[in-house]
């Protein structure tokens, strides 16, 4: 089944190189930039976001995005928090190799194992980089890690 996986909207801790808590609200510019996400769903893949159910982690930031982008039917799944980070060092490796540490391919792995039922799902961009390299799609990006409320499209 197609599915899209849209990574949340910018938050402070976003531009702060992500210093402060874990569970950060959007900022004016994320909220924008979800506000974004309607038109471009209407436009390019004809789905109405107001009538579709949309799965998100239970990270305010997941369902600020939602929300911002019109959703109305939002449900919370444990499965899609970001439990995966980088440290610094793997962050930089990350980016010179575009190569992700085994924890992150598993966890991404367990999501695909254990995948919500949503054609729609806002999530963190690790994880969906994660789904894309197991799943071998999106590859040919220069840097894989998907911008705020970009929309990926995979079939699973």
């Amino acid at each position: 089944m197609e599915r899209l996986l849209i990574r949340h909207g910018e938050t402070d801790a976003d531009t702060r190189d992500r210093s402060g808590p874990h569970d950060q609200p959007l900022n004016e510019r994320g909220r924008i930039q979800a506000v974004h996400i309607r038109p471009k769903l209407s436009l390019e893949d004809n789905i109405d976001i107001t009538t579709t159910p949309v799965a998100v982690s239970e990270l305010q930031r997941t369902r600020q995005t939602a929300q911002a982008a019109g959703a109305q039917i939002i449900r919370s799944y444990t499965i899609l928090n970001p439990l995966i980070d980088l440290t610094l060092e793997q962050r930089d490796e990350f980016r010179e190799t575009g190569i992700l540490p085994q924890h992150v391919l598993d966890a991404s792995q367990n999501i695909l194992d254990n995948f919500p039922e949503e054609r729609i799902l806002v999530m963190h961009g690790l994880p969906i980089t994660g789904i894309c390299k197991i799943l071998g799609i999106y590859q040919e990006l220069r840097h894989p890690y998907p911008d705020f409320c970009e929309i990926r499209v995979a079939d699973i």
